[in-house]
C-alpha cells in the first residue's frame, strides 16, 4: 500500500451523519482537517411507527440518505482520496438479504433491509437475558441493545422474520457493503466486542455455545483486522470515486479515545459526552480484564483500542439525549403558553446567556437521578428529583444541577475516587455537547472541585476530537503501524544506485517493486528467490533470507545501468541498513540514470 496521506472519515452517528476530509502528516502525528459536513436526520422520518414499548428501531433509508446528502457536500473527485474510514453507533444491528439488496435498475433495495435496532433497545428483558448463554469472554454479561441479543430475541420472537434474511451488521457494516458491493459482511473487534459472545483475546465469535442455542450463525459477519482493505468503491453511490480502498468499520467511541489519547495518555482522562456519555482512561499494554461476572464494579466495561490496549470505561446511556428531552419539555410548556416554537439552539442561547448574570449557589438541597434511559448495569433506574422543598428552584438552578448530576452519574459509575485520585491529574472533555453549553461547562467545574478538593486538575475542552476525524487517523495509524513492523522485519537490503540509495518521494509499493524487479530481471539480472517489496518512510527494501545475502567483499551487480548493492550486519564496511548511507568505498559503481529515481517515484 503506498503512503497514505487523504482520509475521509464518516461517523453514523445515532441523531446525525458526520464526514471530514482529514490530511495527514506521515512524518509526525499532525493533520490538518481540509473540510467538514454534517446531515442530521429528520427525527420524524427516522423513527420506526411500527414497534412495541420499550423497542428503538430507526429507519435505515432515513440514514443511507443522509449519507447521500452529506457526502454530496463535498467534491471529493478533486480531494485525492486514498483511503475511507467508517465509524459510528456500536452495539446497534441491522439485517438484510444479500442477494437482493440490489434491485434490477442497481438501486438498493430498502425492502431487503431491516430497521436498525439500535443500542438503546429495551426489548430484552432482564428474564430474557438470563435465559441466554454466558459468552466465553471477559465481557461475559450481555445488555439489551447488543447486536446478539437483539438477533436472539428476533429468533425466538420473530423467527419469520429472521428467515427473510442472510446477513447482518452494524449500520456502518451495511454502508461498507453498500459502496463495495461486497458479498460477504466485514466486521473489526470493536464493533464485535460490543455485540456481545466475542473474545476480544483470541479474536474469534463464541460459535459453539451461540449454535448450541440455536443463534442464526449464518448472519454473523467475517471478522477482519483494522488495516484489513474490505473492497474498493465502485463510484455507483455516495459520491465517492471508483477505485478507492475501503477499510472496515471501527467503533464511534473508539475512534473518538484514539484521538482524545493520541498525543496524552499519562494521568489523563477523557470525559465525552454526546448523545451518551462516555468517562474513559487507558489501560497499559500488557493488561488482562478480568471477567464481569467476577468484577465488585459492574458499571465498567474494557473495550480493545487496539490489538495491545484496551480502554477502560463508564459507558453511560443518560448524557446529551436527556438534555435534549429536558430542552423539549421546555418547547411544550412554551408552546402551551405562548404559542411560540422555539427551536432547542434558542432555548440553550437563551439558558447560557442568564448563566452569565446569576449567582451560582454553592449549596443546593435538590437532587437530580438524571437516569432517564436507565443503565446497562441497571435498566431499573429511573429520573427522579429529590429533596424539593419551599421556595421551588428556579430555572437556571434546575438546569444547572441536571447538567451537574450527569456528570456526578458517570464518575460515580466508573469509582475514580477509590482508584486513581493519586494520579489524575488531566481531564479532556470532548463532544458537541460541551462545545456550546456554558452551564455543563460551569457545572463539571464545581463537580471537580467536591470530588477531587485537593488536586490540581488540568481541564482541557478538545473541540476538534470528533470520531469523523478519530476514525480517519485511527486508520492511517494502524496502516502505518503495520508497514513500519513489517520495514523492521524486510531491512536487509537496499536498492542503490550510483552509490546512493533511491529515495521515492512516497512509499514504494509491492506492485511497484515487483515493475522494477520484472525490469531489472528482463535485463539478466537474477532476483534473490522469494524477495518481496517492502513499504518503508525513508528508504526502499528487497528482502532476501541471510543464506542469500552476499559477503562484504561482494560487489555490487551491474546489468544496463541497474545494479543492486546488498548491505548485511556482518560487513565491517559495509553500508547501514538502518541509515541508508552510502558504503564510502564503493567507486565502481556506473553513473546515474537520469530519470531513474523519478521513474521509480511515478510506481510508488
Amino acid at each position: 500500500m503506498a503512503q497514505i496521506k487523504t482520509i475521509i472519515g464518516i461517523d453514523i452517528g445515532t441523531s446525525s451523519v458526520k464526514c471530514a476530509i482529514v490530511r495527514s502528516n506521515p512524518l509526525s502525528s499532525e493533520f490538518t482537517i481540509i473540510q467538514r459536513e454534517k446531515c442530521s436526520y429528520d427525527n420524524e422520518r427516522i423513527k420506526s411507527s411500527t414497534i412495541g414499548k420499550g423497542y428503538s428501531q430507526r429507519n435505515v433509508e432515513e440514514i443511507i440518505q443522509s449519507l447521500q446528502n452529506v457526502l454530496s457536500q463535498i467534491d471529493l473527485k478533486l480531494m485525492n482520496i486514498d483511503l475511507v474510514a467508517v465509524c459510528g453507533q456500536m452495539h446497534g444491528c441491522v439485517l438484510w438479504n444479500q442477494e437482493m439488496l440490489f434491485n434490477s435498475y442497481d438501486k438498493i433495495n430498502f425492502s431487503a433491509i431491516s430497521d436498525l435496532y439500535d443500542w438503546t433497545d429495551c426489548r430484552c428483558s432482564e428474564q430474557f437475558l438470563q435465559q441466554l448463554p454466558t459468552p466465553d469472554s471477559f465481557a461475559d454479561r450481555i445488555s439489551s441493545g447488543f447486536g446478539c441479543a437483539t438477533i436472539f430475541w428476533l429468533s425466538q420472537h420473530e423467527p419469520n422474520l429472521i428467515k427473510q434474511y442472510n446477513r447482518s451488521g452494524t449500520i456502518m457494516d451495511l454502508f461498507i457493503t453498500i459502496l463495495c458491493r461486497t458479498k460477504h459482511t466485514f466486521m473489526t473487534k470493536h464493533n464485535a466486542h460490543s455485540w456481545g459472545y466475542f473474545n476480544s483475546t483470541n479474536g474469534t465469535w463464541n460459535i459453539d455455545i451461540m449454535e448450541r442455542h440455536r443463534f442464526p450463525i449464518r448472519l454473523l459477519p467475517k471478522l477482519v483486522n483494522f488495516d484489513t482493505i474490505v473492497g474498493k468503491s465502485t463510484g455507483k453511490c455516495f459520491n465517492i470515486p471508483n477505485g478507492i480502498d475501503i477499510l472496515p468499520a471501527y467503533g464511534d467511541m473508539q475512534a473518538m479515545m484514539h484521538l482524545a489519547f493520541r498525543d496524552h495518555q499519562a494521568n489523563c482522562i477523557v470525559l465525552n459526552m454526546g448523545t451518551s456519555i462516555q468517562l474513559a482512561r487507558m489501560k497499559t499494554i500488557g493488561f488482562i480484564p478480568e471477567r464481569k461476572s467476577m468484577s465488585s464494579n459492574v458499571s465498567v466495561d474494557y473495550c480493545p483500542l487496539t490489538n495491545e490496549h484496551y480502554i477502560e470505561v463508564a459507558a453511560g446511556l443518560n448524557g446529551g439525549n436527556v438534555l435534549r428531552e429536558y430542552i423539549g419539555f421546555l418547547q411544550k410548556i412554551i408552546k402551551t403558553f405562548t404559542d411560540l416554537e422555539l427551536d432547542e439552539q434558542s432555548i440553550w442561547n437563551k439558558l447560557n446567556e442568564i448563566e452569565k448574570h446569576e449567582t451560582i449557589e454553592s449549596n443546593v438541597d435538590f437532587r437530580i437521578e438524571p437516569t432517564l434511559f436507565g443503565e446497562r448495569h441497571d435498566m431499573n433506574t429511573f429520573f427522579s428529583i429529590e429533596n424539593i422543598r419551599f421556595g421551588s428552584p428556579s430555572l437556571q438552578m434546575l438546569t444547572r444541577q441536571l447538567c451537574a448530576s450527569l456528570i456526578e452519574n458517570i464518575f460515580k459509575m466508573m469509582h475514580f475516587e477509590l482508584d486513581i485520585s493519586q494520579t489524575f491529574t488531566h481531564l479532556m472533555c470532548t463532544g458537541n455537547v460541551f462545545r456550546n453549553n456554558s452551564i455543563l461547562r460551569h457545572s463539571l467545574n464545581h463537580v471537580i472541585q467536591d470530588k477531587f478538593p485537593n488536586q490540581s486538575i488540568i481541564i482541557d475542552y478538545i473541540d476538534q476530537c470528533d470520531a469523523e476525524v478519530g476514525c480517519a487517523l485511527f486508520a492511517h495509524d494502524q496502516i502505518n503501524e503495520i508497514l513500519a513492523s513489517r520495514n523492521d522485519q524486510y531491512s536487509d537490503i537496499i536498492v542503490y544506485i550510483n552509490g546512493q540509495a533511491i529515495r521515492p518521494q512516497g512509499l514504494l509499493t509491492m506492485p511497484a517493486f515487483e515493475q522494477v524487479a520484472g525490469i531489472v530481471l528482463a535485463n539478466g539480472q537474477r532476483i534473490p528467490p522469494g524477495s518481496k517489496g517492502v513499504v518503508n518512510m525513508r528508504i526502499d527494501l528487497f528482502r532476501a533470507t541471510p543464506e542469500e545475502v552476499p559477503s562484504e567483499e561482494t560487489e555490487p551487480s551491474v546489468t544496463n545501468n541497474y545494479y543492486y548493492y546488498y548491505p548485511t550486519p556482518y560487513a565491517s564496511n559495509g553500508v547501514s541498513h538502518k541509515s541508508g548511507n552510502t558504503n564510502p568505498n564503493n567507486n565502481n559503481s556506473p553513473r546515474l540514470v537520469n530519470g531513474f529515481v523519478s521513474f521509480v517515484n511515478r510506481l510508488g
